[in-house]
């Protein structure tokens, strides 16, 4: 059962704190409603994480964003440099709004193993800052302040309506740890209402053998995705998803 449920997991997200430079204008945001002081989830968290998935050639995709503004932690390019080392397969994808961000930043954070870099432009005078930037790792995503109309922004309204439709694979393939040590379903569940653990009191294995865990995923590989309310609003037709890993799937 536990290999099963680690083989599947094709995508590792640390949410590294709950610092941004947006969360307070930003307010389509969910972390424009997290009132905690500044939080950050603390390393040896991440190293368990790594070490755990090391044990089964971990070959999928390692985030360092979730909420959060990656490049505002100071150990952003020493985890990169650890995740690299001990999962060498992993593809590291990094989402940032680029604020901080400046060539020498960029190659830095490439030159340890960033895979890609997305960054989320504004504004139109970030735009032309970031095409300066621009490389074969390197891409621009257009965003808006107050618009509601990008696919980060639509899942505010993810508590209230109605959703999709069909087959949902995210949770089984997914790994979310919050910045308080949290692992949690899903980014679109961005008022944590499934947790399954915390990797402070928890271990990983046990995390991942939770049986509301378990239950869930087995209720959306099915499509009954109104056994879930947070699933019920949500709009992603995610079943597409496993197409890029069918092969590594042990379902």
């Amino acid at each position: 059962m536990l290999d099963k449920q680690a083989k599947n997991i094709q995508w590792l997200e640390f949410e590294l704190s709950n610092n941004c430079q947006y969360r307070h204008k930003h307010k389509w945001c969910p972390l424009s409603q997290d009132t905690r002081p500044l939080t950050f989830l603390k390393t040896y968290v991440v190293h368990k994480v790594i070490q755990f998935f090391k044990k089964y050639d971990f070959a999928g995709r390692v985030y360092f964003s979730g909420y959060s503004e990656p490049l505002l932690d100071p150990r952003l390019t020493e985890l990169v440099k650890y995740t690299k080392k001990h999962l060498p397969k992993c593809n590291i994808d990094m989402f940032t709004n680029g604020v901080a961000c400046d060539e020498n930043l960029l190659s830095d954070l490439i030159d340890v193993g960033v895979d890609c870099i997305r960054l989320s432009a504004y504004s139109e005078s970030e735009r032309q800052r970031f095409k300066s930037l621009l490389g074969k790792k390197v891409m621009i995503v257009e965003r808006e302040i107050g618009s509601r109309d990008n696919d980060i922004d639509g899942r505010m309204d993810v508590y209230s309506q109605k959703g999709i439709e069909g087959k949902c694979f995210i949770p089984t393939l997914y790994y979310f740890v919050r910045n308080n040590g949290d692992v949690n379903m899903c980014f679109w569940d961005w008022k944590y209402t499934q947790t399954f653990g915390n990797l402070y009191k928890s271990s990983v294995e046990s995390t991942l053998l939770n049986e509301n865990r378990l239950n869930i995923n087995k209720e959306l590989v099915k499509g009954n995705r109104p056994a879930i309310p947070v699933c019920d609003g949500c709009k992603l037709p995610t079943h597409k998803c496993i197409r890029e890993y069918q092969d590594r799937m042990v379902l």
